[in-house]
């Protein structure tokens, strides 16, 4: 997932410490009731430390139907796969369902990474993979070996269409 739209309207003494803005704090809460209502509760989370993508999951958190393990990691605010896969293998394989909250670039690229497509990660988007393997570690050995079977669109919920985008054709399950 990347983070919740930021606010540039800000006295923010650096990037890391900019809030989200109004917009950003709806769509993070529309964003964790699409995702309770597809069976995407996450058990573990990881995010980066930026004030943005922390922001992004406290206003998530209370929507799901129990308190997942939270990670938060500076190495994630900067970091696209490399940082990613390796906090990915530090999970127990017993964890199924997890979130992760990032950035832009980086989460696209990681994205790509994963799954072989072309991914575009508007704020509080989630693109939604299911990864081959039987523990974390193998899962995340190759490239492209992910399938993307969701995108939720942050926009498209504030407008009303709930189901998930066809951004990856013949690939991708619908709601």
């Amino acid at each position: 997932m990347r983070h919740a739209k930021s606010s540039w309207k800000t006295n923010a003494s650096h990037d890391k410490v900019r809030p989200l803005n109004k917009r950003g704090r709806r769509a993070a809460s529309q964003v964790a009731a699409r995702l309770v209502q597809l069976r995407y509760e996450p058990q573990v989370v990881l995010s980066s430390d930026a004030v943005r993508t922390v922001q992004t999951w406290a206003l998530m958190r209370d929507t799901f139907n129990f308190a997942p393990e939270v990670r938060v990691h500076k190495s994630l605010y900067r970091g696209g796969i490399g940082s990613l896969r390796k906090k990915l293998r530090r999970l127990p394989d017993s964890a199924r369902t997890i979130l992760a909250i990032g950035h832009h670039s980086a989460w696209e690229a990681a994205g790509e990474w994963l799954c072989g497509a072309r991914v575009t990660l508007k704020t509080a988007d989630v693109l939604i993979l299911r990864g081959r393997g039987e523990s974390w570690s193998d899962a995340l050995e190759l490239e492209e070996s992910w399938d993307a079977v969701g995108h939720i669109r942050a926009r498209r919920l504030e407008s009303g269409a709930a189901n998930l985008a066809q951004a990856f054709p013949g690939r991708l399950r619908t709601s």
